[in-house]
């Protein structure tokens, strides 16, 4: 089947997002959760708000309502009859919350910010893309915490039978930093093209002549796109990379029967994902994507099996089923509430302490520079007027001399005896 013939699913999924957006709370639900995301705006382009939409759907099949709050709507009251409320950023603020609501911090990435965050121990629950980070974050949070890695909508990111035209594409973002895959595009050749769909503003990057600039894509069209391709290159932010916290990108695409590139080994094995192809440097790449490309039995081979994995264990239906035990345990912590929010009280006080002590001896240097300024400028001040003083001392003592000088001439002595001789000069 062509691609123009392939069946419309963006139309129905991004239907469902705005529905949910839009906010399914009511009263005869199972329970009410709220996803606190950066923004609700989709053209945004947010990882964390497309994240929480497909564990949203998958809650909402299970008879959950849903709602979402956007970083403008953070401090605003929670909508009536929340439940359960998911911080999917570090540091959103948790006020207006009643006591009865069940607190998550979801920490899908920069680990070492979640951990450092006097609000993670708001929380009840706190759960993490990987082992490696869960382990991390327990080190900083003694509540509960559990393993809940990204997964896949697999309604959405799925095999439709269509021609896989695309050699390879990518939708990798360029955001002012070179991520590690983005420069091998400079060298990286595929006779059928690298089709690359993403953000590029500013990019200081120069492109194999096979790259195919493409434009940015909305959301429900990514689907498409791993769909109609053989290959999918992945790369790992440096705060997903520490910790193994795989993207988005490596469960949609094997969903749809793309095989995966990335530039990360981290995570894969526990994800059962450990044959995934992985290139930390351009031949590497370069070598993969000539295997993969020239032996279709070897990549089909391979992808069947990943794809298999991925719907298996890695759909957002499997994630909801752990999501909602875990909310239940987290509920059993809240009698250890009080100890957790006086921490978390005395670590704000210690950071706001140390704020404090920052911002004073940033005062201090100040002060410091400024008077050593005055110092320096009072000293040339000095020396201007220790060096006149000087010269004033040594005009007299010329003047003197020339005086002395004159008196001893036999002009003075002439003019002398002169002026002794007028009227009114004798003595």
């Amino acid at each position: 089947m062509s691609h123009e013939s392939a069946p419309p699913r963006g139309g129905t999924i991004a239907s469902a997002h705005t529905r949910l957006l839009e906010g399914t709370f009511a009263d005869d639900r199972a329970e009410n959760v709220l996803f606190k995301v950066y923004s609700v705006d989709l053209e945004e382009g947010r990882g964390d708000l497309f994240v929480a939409l497909g564990l949203a759907r998958a809650l909402d099949a299970l008879g959950w309502g849903v709602a979402f709050q956007g970083r403008d709507e953070w401090l605003e009251a929670v909508p009536a009859g929340t439940t359960v409320c998911v911080s999917m950023i570090q540091g959103i603020p948790l006020t207006g919350l009643g006591e009865e609501i069940v607190r998550i911090a979801w920490a899908r990435n920069w680990v070492r910010e979640w951990a450092t965050s006097p609000i993670l121990l708001q929380h009840d629950g706190v759960l993490a893309s990987s082992s490696a980070a869960a382990t991390h974050l327990a080190e900083a949070f003694e509540g509960l915490t559990g393993v809940l890695p990204i997964g896949a909508d697999t309604e959405m990111f799925r095999s439709t039978g269509e021609e896989r035209d695309l050699a390879v594409s990518t939708t990798m973002n360029y955001w002012g930093y070179d991520r590690g895959m983005l420069g091998m595009l400079r060298d990286l050749r595929a006779a059928d093209g690298i089709h690359w769909y993403g953000h590029r503003e500013g990019a200081p990057l120069e492109l194999s002549p096979d790259v195919v600039v493409e434009p940015m894509l909305e959301y429900a069209e990514v689907a498409d796109v791993y769909a109609r391709s053989r290959v999918v290159l992945d790369d790992m932010t440096p705060s997903t990379h520490e910790f193994g916290n795989q993207n988005s990108r490596l469960f949609e695409a094997l969903a749809t029967g793309a095989l995966v590139i990335t530039n990360c080994r981290e995570g894969l094995e526990e994800l059962g994902l450990g044959e995934t192809p992985v290139a930390e440097n351009a031949s590497e790449l370069q070598r993969l994507l000539d295997l993969y490309l020239e032996d279709e039995e070897k990549r089909s081979s391979l992808v069947a099996r990943l794809q298999a994995v991925v719907l298996e264990r890695h759909s957002f239906a499997r994630r909801a089923e752990v999501f909602v035990d875990f909310v239940s345990r987290a509920r059993s912590e809240f009698p250890s509430r009080p100890l957790r929010w006086r921490c978390a009280e005395l670590m704000q006080r210690g950071a706001e302490q140390e704020r404090l002590v920052d911002e004073l001896q940033a005062r201090n240097q100040t002060l410091a520079s400024q008077n050593r300024a005055l110092a320096a400028e009072m000293q040339r001040l000095k020396d201007r007027i220790d060096h006149g003083d000087a010269q004033m001392l040594q005009g007299m003592q010329e003047l003197r001399a020339e005086n002395e000088a004159l008196r001893g001439s036999t002009v003075f002595r002439f003019a002398h005896a002169v002026g002794r001789m007028l009227p009114g000069r004798r003595g």
